[in-house]
């Protein structure tokens, strides 16, 4: 004899009168300890080879100063933009933490 299937409840109840998207509805029904998972980006790990490469016109006694400056400006835009997370899920997380 055949079981009879067991009706589960729904995983997402939308009890505002916000609309969510078909997208929204399948991330919010991973559940609350789903992990999004994203490869980082890697950073150069010595920003100040790059500027080394380029600055051969200055003077030899000059160039420290310089790449000493230009990783520090790389360092400051990289704890100012620490991921740059393109992940669509998590883009909808981050719109909902916002709200």
């Amino acid at each position: 004899m055949p079981r009879p299937r067991h009706a589960f409840h729904s995983r997402v109840i939308n009890n505002t009168e916000i609309p969510f998207s078909n997208r929204e509805i399948r991330l919010f029904q991973k559940g609350l300890k789903y992990n999004i998972h994203t490869k980082k980006k890697k950073l150069d790990p010595n920003p100040s080879t790059r500027s080394r490469n380029s600055h051969h016109t200055i003077p030899t006694n000059e160039r420290d100063a310089y790449r000493k400056l230009v990783a520090e400006c790389i360092e400051k835009l990289q704890k100012q933009n620490p991921s740059h997370n393109t992940h669509p899920e998590a883009k909808i997380i981050n719109q909902y933490k916002k709200n």
